[in-house]
């Protein structure tokens, strides 16, 4: 995949990633209000990158924000299948350095748009109920509030946010 912004490009993950995503992985936001995913070595991200992250490419999977003028990762967009949502889920994860800059909304922008011209016509997106910010830029692409769920293996609700095509 390959998406254009004006500051930012979505593309497909790489090896040559696997410094940025061991950072991104154990940053505290990231464990925080996604999870630990107890990958401390470069050499298990890239085992995450083979075996996880890119397995169903080109529709489904992480993929890198990266600055147009820098080429500098600055953090992931995921569109995923979980067997538990009755619709595909898009996400977002970024160093929190380039937090409160606009990049997370640009990425999920871009991809949401992208899906839609796929044929989509709802997507979901699930967040920690205490992560505000993260809500507040669902809410402004336009994702409404549905509920609450529970992802699997874990035992604490989270809220479901819904992007519906109005006909």
């Amino acid at each position: 995949m390959l998406l254009l912004g004006e500051r930012i490009t979505v593309r497909d993950m790489q090896e040559s990633d696997a410094d940025f995503m061991l950072a991104l992985l154990n940053s505290p936001g990231f464990i925080d209000n996604i999870g630990d995913r107890n990958i401390r070595t470069k050499q298990q991200v890239i085992d995450k990158i083979h075996q996880v992250y890119t397995l169903e490419y080109p529709v489904y999977g992480l993929f890198t924000v990266v600055n147009n003028q820098t080429n500098e990762p600055l953090g992931t967009v995921s569109y995923l299948k979980r067997d538990h949502l009755s619709h595909d889920d898009i996400g977002y994860a970024f160093l929190p350095q380039h937090f409160g800059q606009g990049y997370a909304f640009e990425a999920s922008k871009l991809l949401l748009d992208h899906v839609i011209n796929q044929g989509k016509t709802c997507v979901v997106a699930v967040v920690n109920p205490t992560n505000i910010a993260s809500i507040k830029l669902l809410e402004k692409l336009g994702f409404i509030y549905a509920g609450k769920t529970t992802m699997p293996g874990e035992t604490s609700l989270i809220s479901k946010y819904s992007f519906n095509i109005s006909d």
